[in-house]
């Protein structure tokens, strides 16, 4: 009798409910069967369709069944190679990044500040070493933060400019 009870499908409600403090009409933030909406609350009405869902063991959440959920296996095409990441991404990641280092480098984070700059760098010039764009990029964002560079090349020095040198 109780595996016949188990496989019956509940019909969940939504709700809403007349707060008893207040006397304002309040929405139900969860869907419950009829016996329990009228066990708890003293004035309720029904605001839609129910919901039907299979009963079963599976009614309720319980963090210590015996049985572990059941995962999906990884795809095994991305554990085969590195994942690619096209212009389109590419940009508003450096973006991110470039204002999170900003972000914790003011609040005094310089080891966070310092792995995000690694990841700009490595990023900018894995995916497109020799692209314009990147080339581009770089130098706008020199000139928006007032940065010369001194050395000649990519691993000159950068120092602020400054109106008085």
């Amino acid at each position: 009798m109780q595996s016949s009870i188990a496989r019956m499908p509940l019909e969940l409600y939504p709700f809403r409910y007349r707060d008893t403090p207040t006397g304002k009409w309040v929405r139900a933030r969860y869907v419950a069967e009829l016996h329990e909406i009228a066990a708890r609350y003293k004035e309720w009405e029904i605001t839609g369709a129910p919901e039907i869902r299979q009963g079963g063991d599976a009614r309720h959440f319980n963090p210590l069944r015996s049985e572990p959920a059941v995962l999906k296996p990884a795809l095994a095409g991305n554990v085969e190679h590195a994942p690619e990441i096209t212009d389109g991404e590419r940009w508003p990641v450096l973006l991110f990044l470039r204002r999170y280092v900003t972000y914790c480098a003011r609040r005094g984070r310089f080891a966070q500040a310092g792995a995000a700059a690694m990841l700009w760098r490595e990023l900018l010039t894995i995916v497109a070493p020799h692209s314009r764009r990147a080339l581009a990029f770089i130098s706008l964002r020199d000139r928006c933060l007032g940065v010369v560079r001194f050395g000649g090349g990519p691993a000159g020095r950068a120092r602020p400019y400054s109106q008085g040198s």
